[in-house]
């Protein structure tokens, strides 16, 4: 198989990834269900971060000071 025929398989999984992560609901709406959420939580985590390749997301988010630096204004550490 030619190359690129596995980055035509690889960009389709991140766009069905892309569109289903943007469509499916916030975890806060099965409130009712906390189990379910639990799972549903980590589902839509995977398939938003993962397998869109949303890796910018995950980054904020492990690095505070990148936040504060780019003007963030939910930081603790710049207010406005």
């Amino acid at each position: 198989m030619p190359s690129h025929h596995y980055f035509d398989i690889i960009a389709g999984i991140v766009l069905i990834c892309s569109l289903v992560g943007s469509v499916l609901p916030p975890y806060e709406v099965f409130a009712f269900a906390p189990r379910f959420q639990v799972v549903y939580r980590i589902l839509v985590v995977f398939i938003s971060t993962i397998g869109a390749l949303n890796f910018r997301n995950m980054m904020i988010k492990l690095y505070p000071s990148y936040q504060s630096k780019n003007g963030d204004t939910t930081s603790k550490e710049n207010p406005k």
